[in-house]
């Protein structure tokens, strides 16, 4: 049996939280604006899974939450190894992060996952 095996690039949005802010709402109008062209695969995670904007992504299916309570806290290197290894296995090729936890957490993980492409936002 042949894998299907798609050619569009795999995008993950990681997300602080989905309360309703200025960063927070650009991701996910963006997430869903990507997933809406049909050229991209769109995946999202976020940091904090609460907030009312969570409903706007609904279709998107699952999205893993990666809570931290900072960034000195023991529990961090196990949240930033279960990322890791969340990328490798959806084969991501694009992450993109929206705020400064994320910025840090996601681009981090993002090159121990050996991704080429990290897009962090400074705002």
């Amino acid at each position: 049996m042949r894998e299907n095996i798609s050619l569009k690039p795999r995008v993950l949005q990681l997300i602080d939280s989905f309360q309703i802010g200025g960063s927070e709402r650009q991701a996910v109008q963006l997430a869903r604006l990507l997933r809406q062209s049909g050229r991209f695969e769109v995946f999202v995670a976020c940091l904090n899974d609460f907030g009312p904007l969570r409903e706007e992504l609904k279709d998107i299916g699952e999205i893993p939450e990666y809570k931290l309570k900072s960034f000195y806290d023991f529990g961090t290197l196990p949240q930033v190894s279960r990322f890791v290894r969340h990328l490798k296995s959806l084969r991501i090729d694009i992450i993109q992060t929206h705020d400064f936890y994320t910025n840090i957490f996601g681009m981090i993980s993002g090159s121990l996952a050996g991704m080429r492409v990290r897009i962090a936002s400074r705002r």
